[in-house]
């Protein structure tokens, strides 16, 4: 097949022994079975790449009761200060929240030790409500694009706790909301590399050298069902499922398992 890369994108289907809460109404992927996929990898030469939501795309985890007060917005407040809501569910994690922080360790500490690759993809895309409800007060004074860039770095300090380099979503250069202007600086940018996910590339620090291997998706505005659609067109289909925008679930995909 010819292929060195493999990644499952997971939310909520991965038996995290700490949280069962995450995943009761599923059948998650335990310990075990990572580990055997991993192997099965190795064997082919295939680089089985950890793949993890981190912050936006966390509605399958916050809309639990146990979780839900971690989220960034709810969609009602969204809807009450004319923000865009994508689902009727919370969908990003709170970048100010200790307990948010928290619970990421606590996540990845469970998660990465399954996987023998080196790279680890952090995913923290589509994170359209940030900065708005929760974390506006952070985002007034530092502006969107920094609050990102600062979680990001939490995420890759973790990462690099596993010996881990991060991969992540390359969507969040959106323009009108303070995206990543050249200023900002990443903690270990040669560490950082975009996966090629289609998305907005935005501006890009040349000190970072980030892989930016799409084009521009995202306008102000844009309502997240006309891009998925957009994405239909192109060459999802044929990536039968990597783009995880329109796809609920990439791990229960290939279990055929419903979240």
């Amino acid at each position: 097949l010819k292929i060195n890369e493999f990644q499952l994108y997971i939310e909520n289907v991965f038996e995290f022994r700490r949280h069962p809460a995450m995943y009761r109404d599923t059948t998650p992927l335990t310990a075990h079975e990572l580990l055997m996929i991993d192997a099965a990898c190795r064997q082919r030469h295939i680089d089985f790449v950890p793949s993890l939501t981190s912050l936006g795309h966390f509605e399958k985890i916050l809309s639990r009761p146990e979780y839900r007060s971690l989220a960034e917005a709810e969609p009602a407040e969204l809807r009450k200060i004319g923000a865009p809501v994508w689902v009727d569910l919370p969908w990003s994690l709170c970048v100010t929240d200790p307990r948010a922080k928290t619970l990421l360790a606590e996540m990845y500490d469970e998660f990465l030790p399954n996987f023998t690759s080196p790279n680890f993809n952090i995913c923290c895309d589509e994170s359209y409500d940030l900065g708005r409800v929760r974390s506006k007060a952070a985002a007034d004074e530092k502006g969107v694009g920094q609050i990102y860039i600062d979680w990001v770095n939490y995420c890759h300090r973790l990462a690099r706790g596993h010996h881990r380099q991060v991969q992540r979503g390359a969507d969040e250069g959106r323009a009108g909301r303070g995206g990543l202007d050249e200023h900002l600086r990443l903690d270990g940018p040669d560490d950082d590399v975009r996966a090629g996910q289609r998305g907005a590339a935005g501006r890009l620090d040349p000190d970072a050298e980030f892989v930016a291997q799409r084009l521009r998706l995202w306008r102000v505005g844009l309502d997240h069902h006309d891009a998925v659609r957009r994405m239909a067109r192109g060459d999802q289909a044929a990536q039968d499922g990597a783009g995880h925008v329109a796809a609920a679930d990439e791990g229960e995909q290939w279990r055929g398992r419903g979240a």
